[in-house]
């Protein structure tokens, strides 16, 4: 099943505050899966960063925290690596290697 990063991010977002067994064998699958995903459409950069803050804050169990941060990490270093175009799409967002004006 080749789902797309945007569909994977959207359930990731949907069971990210429910700490029942099932959605955290659903969180663990869809970080799993995002983790094969190349991080390309800078759209959805924002969100993803935002949901995996939300669950390294409230992390369900240990592995979880770990994928979730080992993603945001990996988020990380493809911004850092974006070229000027990408990087000005980004600007305000708050993501990191990004400008903020204030």
């Amino acid at each position: 099943m080749n789902t797309t990063f945007k569909a994977l991010l959207a359930q990731l977002k949907t069971v990210c505050n429910r700490y029942d067994s099932e959605s955290e064998s659903i969180k663990n699958k869809l970080l799993d899966e995002l983790s094969k995903k190349k991080l390309t459409t800078s759209s959805n950069f924002e969100d993803y960063q935002n949901t995996l803050l939300f669950i390294i804050a409230h992390p369900s169990n240990e592995l979880i925290l770990n994928k979730a941060e080992k993603e945001l990490t990996r988020l990380s270093n493809v911004i850092k690596k974006a070229n000027k175009t990408t990087l000005d799409k980004l600007k305000n967002t708050g993501l990191p290697y990004t400008q903020t004006l204030s």
